[in-house]
């Protein structure tokens, strides 16, 4: 008897990831609930700069994605995130400025995944992991030239 050999499937890298901040402008959300997130830029840095705070090298999943400026911050600033798998930027965008101060709030975004309590609708999503084969790079940075601004939460593994 012959055997036949076969590849496990392997789902494609997305090329473009659309959610409600996929369009530069929207509006951060208070996370009232937010995950255990650690800051992830610190120290002296320059506004508007991208900074990678997660590169990995070889094939896995991300299944969560949450930005969020520092709750220390005042009115009109924005952030940006940028996700880049196998080389592709699949996610790019930059909030519009805030209209008041944090008030003990994070405000963020959820990229990939949706925070329980939210005001987004106070959902807990849960989301297929999103396979990149190759690598993955995430990037973020804040209008806000300070010693603490930009909070994340990640998930992710790999293979």
């Amino acid at each position: 008897m012959s055997s036949v050999s076969r590849k496990p499937y392997t789902p494609p890298t997305p090329k473009k990831l659309y959610n409600a901040y996929s369009t530069n402008g929207a509006s951060l959300q208070i996370l009232n609930n937010p995950p255990p997130g650690t800051l992830v830029i610190s120290g002296g840095q320059t506004a508007n700069v991208l900074q990678t705070i997660l590169s990995v090298t070889g094939s896995g999943t991300i299944s969560y994605l949450q930005v969020a400026l520092s709750n220390q911050f005042a009115s009109g600033l924005n952030m940006r995130c940028q996700l880049t798998l196998d080389g592709v930027i699949v996610f790019d965008s930059t909030s519009a400025n805030t209209t008041t101060s944090s008030q003990g709030y994070l405000y963020g975004m959820d990229i990939i995944g949706l925070t329980t309590g939210s005001t987004a609708g106070g959902l807990n999503m849960a989301l297929e992991p999103i396979t990149f084969q190759k690598s993955m790079s995430i990037a973020v940075c804040s209008s806000w030239a300070s010693a603490n601004s930009v909070n994340a939460a990640i998930i992710y593994k790999t293979n």
